[in-house]
């Protein structure tokens, strides 16, 4: 009993969820070899509904709620596609990558490979799989680990002669980006209510982390995101310095002189929680 009802439960589980319907679903393999039946066989019809119909209710709320969920996490994409067009992507995207998560909050993982690898037609593709990968930072910022932040004292109290070759700790919340565009310029503009027309490309560099229950952005300079950049890969810090200083642009001096001032703001928003010698 217990294993015709487990059989029953993935056979629902497939025809609900299946991308083209209850019919196709009810079709598949994977429903067949969870239960060779048919939807008529295992729903009745009521009195105005069929038994695809009737079932076919929970498959439209099913994916009802997985668009419902990417509507909320992506208002910035919603914002440069139109809603028609938006809404059609998001079910393109669910039907090829289904939620495989118990969790609804991966459920848009993918969509900004999504849209560069498998929507490159799309007008401004590249600005749209950009700004997707900032709006999904923002998400998994938020649910990161907790992580207690270095204070400023302590990254001072680290002995000059071992500065170099130490390693600092980031945030599990810290989500470095190199874009082509400027996205986080556009993106503040649009939650500022004047996103205006999509920008030409402009390289930029953004960190975005969580500080005290609230999710930060911060636009970086070419140099800033070089070293911050190797801190978060493991490099020591002397190394992450030499990578900064190699930056095309980047003067050494100007370097040597504002290297200090960045590690005290970096403090100061959390993104450093352990030192390792």
């Amino acid at each position: 009993m217990a294993e015709r009802l487990e059989r029953l439960e993935r056979w629902v589980q497939e025809v609900i969820t299946h991308p083209d319907g209850v019919g196709a679903g009810a079709a598949s393999r994977p429903a067949e070899e969870a239960l060779a039946t048919t939807v008529e066989s295992v729903v009745l019809p009521s009195a105005t509904l069929s038994a695809s119909e009737r079932i076919g209710i929970y498959a439209g709320m099913y994916y009802l709620r997985l668009i419902e969920v990417l509507d909320g996490d992506f208002p910035g994409l919603k914002a440069v596609l139109g809603s028609d067009a938006f809404l059609a992507l998001l079910h393109e995207y669910v039907a090829a990558h289904p939620s495989r998560h118990y969790s609804l909050n991966m459920l848009g993982a993918q969509l900004a490979a999504y849209v560069r690898e498998e929507r490159a037609e799309l007008p401004h593709a590249a600005f749209l799989a950009e700004l997707a990968e900032l709006e999904r930072a923002l998400q998994e910022a938020f649910d990161a680990p907790a992580a207690e932040p270095l204070s400023t004292d302590e990254l001072l109290a680290i002995p000059a002669d071992r500065w170099a070759a130490t390693h600092l700790v980031t945030s599990p919340s810290l989500r470095l980006f190199e874009f082509e565009h400027p996205i986080n310029a556009w993106y503040v503009a649009f939650k500022e209510g004047d996103a205006g027309p999509v920008p030409e490309p402009v390289p930029s560099w953004t960190a975005v982390y969580r500080r005290k229950f609230r999710v930060w952005r911060a636009d970086l300079t070419h140099a800033r995101f070089e070293l911050l950049s190797a801190i978060h890969d493991g490099a020591t810090l002397g190394d992450a310095l030499e990578r900064a200083a190699a930056t095309p642009g980047t003067d050494p001096d100007e370097l040597a002189a504002s290297v200090g001032a960045w590690f005290q703001d970096w403090a100061g928003d959390g993104l450093f929680v352990a030192v390792d010698p």
